[in-house]
C-alpha cells in the first residue's frame, strides 16, 4: 500500500509541476491532504525535480 500512496503522490506532484509549465492556475483542483501537498510541490518547483516521494517521510507519504 505504501508503494500504491508513493506513486500516487508522485503522480500529483508531476500532475503541479505541468500545470505549471503549461500556465494553468493553481486553483481549482480537487485534492485534500497529503495529495494536495504533493501538487503544490510539484507547481511551486515548476518541473520533476521536487517530486521524489521516495526520498520523503514516511509522514508525507501516508
Amino acid at each position: 500500500m505504501e508503494q500504491e500512496r508513493r506513486y500516487a503522490y508522485q503522480q500529483a506532484c508531476l500532475t503541479g509541476a505541468a500545470a505549471k509549465a503549461l500556465g494553468r492556475p493553481a486553483k481549482g483542483w480537487k485534492l485534500k491532504g497529503n495529495e494536495l501537498y504533493w501538487f503544490n510541490q510539484g507547481y511551486k518547483a515548476g518541473g520533476p525535480s521536487a517530486c521524489n516521494t521516495w526520498k520523503a517521510p514516511t509522514s508525507k507519504a501516508a
